[in-house]
């Protein structure tokens, strides 16, 4: 990482499905931007021996071979290094993968999966100088207190639910959805599912029809549950109406 150079350093491991997954999309992107941004794997978390990670990851790199073509590196040890402590763990991350975005300006524009399309708007926003990053940080700031608010409501809403209190875990779902409005999608959802739990199959879809339209605005959350509608058996009488408009929507 050098000052004014763009650089994305991507921490994985190989003993992780999603990361195996994501190195072809940065292989792609590093040909993509070519010298303008370097792409960088970080191996951690590691669960070989310290004399025998080094190897394994090696091997990993050999295995992929042209899907894996951006600068590779392994952390100081395979767990607890040096990478590991001084930007995951110092970030507050404990999954991965997990890309970092740093600026011309050696500062972090950009912290998450490698596979978010956000990754390369911020990208192509830090090349072309538009990158706000007192906007960027007072949204990260709005997803972590929301993060830590859904965490502790659903917390809730379960103990409540296994108490048979619906009305109350709604309510609570409610409340958060007003201040939250992109939890609907996963209000929705978890409504949903606990009338199906409870042997609600026709109430679980008159809700999702009142509701899905509002509620779901990726095309993956809509094919999902299309699919999920059309094909899951443990559905008595599957509403395929509902799942092809779903499917029509998501398309």
């Amino acid at each position: 990482i050098e000052l004014g150079n763009v650089s994305v350093v991507e921490f994985w491991a190989t003993w992780c499905g999603p990361c195996r997954q994501s190195i072809p999309h940065l292989t792609e992107l590093q040909k993509s931007y070519g010298n303008r941004v370097r792409f960088n794997g970080v191996a951690i978390w590691q669960r070989e021996s310290p004399d025998a990670y080094i190897a394994k990851v090696e091997d990993f790199v050999k295995e992929m071979g042209d899907k894996m073509e951006y600068s590779v590196a392994v952390d100081t040890k395979p767990t607890g290094g040096d990478m590991a402590t001084n930007w995951m763990a110092a970030a507050g991350q404990n999954g991965i993968p997990t890309a970092f975005v740093i600026g011309k300006d050696g500062r972090i524009a950009y912290i998450g999966h490698p596979m978010d399309p956000r990754l390369k708007s911020t990208i192509d926003e830090v090349l072309a100088g538009t990158f706000d990053i007192k906007a960027a940080q007072a949204k990260s700031a709005r997803e972590a207190a929301m993060s830590a608010e859904v965490m502790k409501t659903m917390a809730t809403v379960t103990s409540l639910y296994k108490a048979n209190k619906d009305a109350e875990a709604e309510k609570a779902l409610a409340g958060l959805t007003t201040k939250y409005p992109e939890f609907a999608a996963a209000s929705l959802g978890t409504r949903y599912e606990r009338r199906l739990a409870t042997g609600r199959e026709a109430d679980a879809f008159t809700l999702m029809r009142a509701e899905w339209q509002k509620a779901f605005t990726e095309a993956s959350q809509l094919n999902e549950i299309a699919w999920d509608i059309a094909t899951n058996k443990r559905y008595k009488k599957p509403n395929y109406t509902l799942a092809v408009a779903m499917a029509k929507r998501a398309v």
